[in-house]
C-alpha cells in the first residue's frame, strides 16, 4: 500500500509552521489519498487555543490521520542536551521510540521532516528505498565534522529510516549511552550532532532535492560556488535539485525566515501560501534588531552572509549559536503585508 508514517515537532511558537508543512505534504507528495498518511505530532506548551488551532486543520484535512503526543510527561530536559532555540522539542525526536510507545510497532518506515520544511514535489520514490537509514548530506565545516569525529555530515531536518532496523540496531540505547558517558553541551546543533554521531557510517545519501537550503535559491552564480567549495558540497548538485525539487527548508540565512516580515527570503511566498491557508489569521513575526537590520538593508545582507566564509572556525560557531538563540516576538503584521 502506498502509505507513510511522518513524524514532527514542534512548540507553540511553531504550530503554525509545522502545520503548513503537513498541509503542503498533503497536497503534493503524491500519496495518492491523504487517508494513506499518518502525520505523528510531537508537541510541546500548546494551551487550549492551539488545540483549537489543530482541531480546525484536522477539519480542512479531514481524511488527514494526526496523532498528538505531548511531551510534558517525557523529561527530555534530563538527558542534559543543549536547547535548540530555547527549547527542547528538537532533542524530543531522538527519543521517538519512547514517546511514541505502542505505536513505534505498527511503523514500517518512518519519515521524519523539520517543522520548517514545505514540500513541493512527490516523495512516493522514498517508499521504495531499499537501505535502512537516509538523509541529504549537509554544508558544514571541516572543522566541525572534525570536532564530532565524522567523515561526512548529513542534515537531519529530513530523515527517513526503517523502523525494524533501528529498533534492532538499538540506537536509541546507543543515543542514551553516549549522552550519559560524554559532554553533550557544547554541541552546536544538539540532536543533529548526537545523530551525526551515532548514526555516523551508517547513513545513505539522498539526492540533494530532498532537501534543498535556503542558500539553494539566494545565491547566484559565483557567490553560490564559493560558499559551495567553502562547505564541500558540488555546485552541480544544488543546481541539479534546483530542476525538480521535493522538499525546501529554511536553513540559515542569518537568522531570516519566511514567516517573519521580510523581502529577502527566496521562499518567502511559497511558504506564505501554506501559511495562511493552514492558520490563516496568522501574523508575521517581528524580526529582532539584528534580523530587523538586515531586512531593512538588503544591499548589506549578502555581503554579511558571505563573510561566513572567511571567518575562522570560532568566530563562525559564535555566530551560529547567537542566531540559532534568537527569539522571535509574535504577530506583529497581518495577512495582507505585502512584506
Amino acid at each position: 500500500m502506498n502509505k507513510i508514517d511522518v513524524l514532527y515537532t514542534t512548540d507553540k511558537n511553531y504550530l503554525t509552521i509545522t502545520l503548513a508543512s503537513i498541509l503542503s505534504l498533503a497536497m503534493n507528495s503524491n500519496f495518492q489519498q491523504e487517508e494513506n498518511i499518518t502525520i505523528h505530532l510531537m508537541t510541546e506548551g500548546l494551551d487550549q487555543d492551539d488545540y483549537r488551532l489543530i482541531q480546525e486543520f484536522k477539519e480542512l484535512c479531514p481524511n488527514l490521520k494526526i496523532i498528538d503526543y505531548p511531551l510534558e510527561e517525557f523529561d527530555i530536559a534530563g538527558y542534559g542536551i543543549p536547547k535548540w532555540r530555547n527549547t527542547q522539542v528538537a532533542n524530543a525526536r531522538l527519543f521517538f521510540q519512547d514517546v511514541l510507545g505502542n505505536k513505534t510497532s505498527e511503523i514500517d518506515r518512518l519519515l521524519y521532516l523539520d517543522a520548517d520544511t514545505i514540500i513541493v514535489g512527490d516523495l512516493s520514490p522514498l517508499q521504495q528505498k531499499p537501505e535502512p537509514i537516509y538523509a541529504v548530506d549537509d554544508s558544514v565545516s571541516l572543522g566541525h565534522k572534525k570536532s564530532l569525529g565524522v567523515d561526512r555530515y548529513f542534515n537531519s531536518g529530513v530523515i527517513l529510516l526503517d523502523v525494524e532496523s533501528w529498533l534492532r540496531e538499538k540506537y536509541q540505547e546507543r543515543i542514551k549511552e553516549f549522552i550519559r558517558n560524554n559532554p553533550v553541551d557544547h554541541l552546536l546543533y544538539p540532536d543533529q550532532d548526537i545523530l551525526n554521531i551515532i548514526l555516523k557510517d551508517k547513513v545513505t545519501s539522498l539526492p540533494r532535492n530532498y532537501n534543498m537550503p535556503s542558500y539553494s535559491y539566494a545565491l547566484k552564480g559565483k557567490d553560490l560556488s564559493k560558499y559551495c567549495k567553502k562547505y564541500g558540497v558540488p555546485v552541480e548538485q544544488i543546481e541539479e535539485g534546483k530542476k525538480d525539487p521535493k522538499i525546501l527548508h529554511s536553513t540559515g540565512l542569518l537568522g531570516i525566515k519566511p514567516w517573519m516580515k521580510n523581502n529577502i527570503h527566496p521562499y518567502n511566498d511559497v511558504y506564505r501560501q501554506y501559511i495562511y491557508e493552514a492558520n490563516p489569521s496568522f501574523e508575521l513575526q517581528s524580526p529582532n534588531e539584528f534580523t530587523s537590520f538586515l531586512v531593512q538593508h538588503p544591499n548589506l545582507f549578502y555581503p554579511l552572509f558571505m563573510l561566513k566564509l572567511y571567518l575562522p572556525r570560532s568566530a563562525d560557531r559564535t555566530m551560529r549559536k547567537v542566531l540559532s538563540n534568537i527569539e522571535i516576538p509574535q504577530k506583529v503584521k497581518k495577512k495582507g503585508d505585502n512584506q
